[in-house]
C-alpha cells in the first residue's frame, strides 16, 4: 500500500497536538487528478477545526487539516481532458490539504500563473475565491461604490481590498492595528479606521454601500448602522461571536440585505461554477499584476505547531504558508 504524508490532529486542542504520520494515499476517480502539494495556506477555519470547533463534511477526516493547495499534477483520471502530468494547479477542498497528495475533480482546479511560484499560488484560492464570491456573484459590487473591509489585514481582507480596488470601487478597512492599515495603503486602501475598544463606527467618514465582514456578532449593530440605504452585509467569518442583538427596525427602514456564506459545505457543482467563473474574471488579473498574494511567512511543514502560534498571536498581514 502506498503511503503519504499528513499533519494529524492527534486529538484536539492547542497547536502541539498536530503530528506528522503517515497514511494511505487517496483514491481517485474517472474525472479526478491526482496531485503532489507542495505548499498549503493555513486558515483560521484550521485553528477552529483543530479545537473541534469547525467541523468538515461528513466524507472528509476531521483529524486532517486544511482547505487549499497548490501542487502538480502526478496524475489523471482516464476521463480526464484539462490537465496532464505536470501541470501547476491550485485549489480548494472541503479539507485534509495538510497532505502530501490529494485529488480532486478537474473542473475545480485553477491554473498556476506563469509568473508565480507554489508558495505564492498556495496564498490565492481560499482568500481570493471566497473575496471574489462575496464580491461579485453574491453582492454584484459596481463601480464607484464603497466598500467596508474589516480585518483588512487579514488574507481574505487583503484579497477583498484588491478585488474592489481593481473595479474600480473605495475601500475602507478596519484593523486593531496601525501597521495593518499602513501596509494595506500600499494596496490602495483608500480609507483606515484604527478599531479600539472595539469601536469603528466613529471613525467612518459616511455610510458605505457594502460590507465584507470576518467579526460577526459583536459589529452587528454597528454594521447595520454603518450601510446605506439598500445597502449590503455579507458575514464571511465569526471571529467576534455567533450570537447578536438584531435592529429588525433599521433593517426594514433603510432596506437592508444581510447574508452569509462558506465555501467549506456547498455542493461540487457550486464549487466548478465558481472556479470557471473565477477563471474567466479573476486569474487575469494575476498575470496583469492588478492582483497578487500576499504572503506574511512561510514554515516547513514540520514546523506548523509555530504556524499555528504565529496565526493565533495575530501578527501576521496576509497570508501563512507551510510546504513540505
Amino acid at each position: 500500500m502506498s503511503l503519504m504524508r499528513v499533519v494529524r490532529c492527534n486529538g484536539y486542542g492547542p497547536a502541539d497536538v498536530l503530528e506528522i504520520q503517515n497514511t494511505s494515499i487517496p483514491k481517485m476517480n474517472d474525472n479526478y487528478v491526482r496531485i503532489r502539494v507542495v505548499a498549503v495556506g493555513v486558515n483560521r477555519a484550521d485553528l477552529l477545526q483543530r479545537r473541534g470547533l469547525y467541523s468538515p463534511p461528513s466524507h472528509i477526516s476531521a483529524d486532517i487539516l486544511g482547505l487549499e493547495y497548490a501542487g502538480e499534477v502526478i496524475e489523471v483520471g482516464t476521463s480526464v481532458q484539462k490537465w496532464t502530468v505536470g501541470s501547476r494547479v491550485m485549489g480548494i477542498l472541503p479539507g485534509a490539504t495538510y497532505s502530501e497528495q490529494v485529488v480532486a475533480h478537474e473542473r475545480e482546479i485553477l491554473k498556476i500563473p506563469s509568473s508565480m511560484d507554489y508558495v505564492q499560488a498556495a496564498a490565492i484560492p481560499e482568500a481570493f475565491l471566497t473575496a471574489f464570491d462575496a464580491l461579485f456573484p453574491q453582492m454584484r459590487l459596481g463601480m464607484g461604490e464603497c466598500v467596508l473591509i474589516h480585518a483588512i489585514g487579514s488574507g481574505v481582507g487583503n484579497a477583498a481590498l484588491q478585488l474592489v480596488k481593481a473595479s474600480g470601487a473605495f475601500a475602507i478597512g478596519t484593523s486593531r492595528t496601525k501597521e495593518k492599515i499602513q501596509r494595506a495603503m500600499d494596496f490602495g486602501l483608500d480609507e483606515g479606521i484604527h478599531v479600539q475598544s472595539g469601536n469603528f463606527l466613529d471613525g467612518l467618514s459616511s455610510p458605505v454601500h457594502k460590507i465584507v465582514d470576518f467579526v460577526g456578532g459583536s459589529y452587528m449593530d454597528q454594521n447595520l448602522r454603518a450601510l446605506r440605504k439598500e445597502g449590503e452585509m455579507i458575514v464571511v467569518g465569526l471571529l467576534g461571536g455567533r450570537q447578536a442583538e438584531v435592529n429588525l427596525g433599521l433593517i426594514l427602514r433603510n432596506r437592508l440585505t444581510l447574508r452569509g456564506t462558506v465555501l467549506r459545505m456547498r455542493p461540487l457543482e457550486e464549487k466548478i461554477e465558481l472556479v470557471q467563473n473565477f477563471t474567466k474574471r479573476g486569474l487575469p488579473l494575476f498575470e496583469s499584476k492588478k492582483l497578487r498574494p500576499v504572503v506574511d511567512s512561510v514554515f516547513d511543514m514540520t514546523e506548523v505547531v509555530q504556524a499555528h502560534l504565529y496565526m493565533e498571536s495575530n501578527q501576521n498581514f496576509g497570508k501563512i504558508v507551510v510546504k513540505w
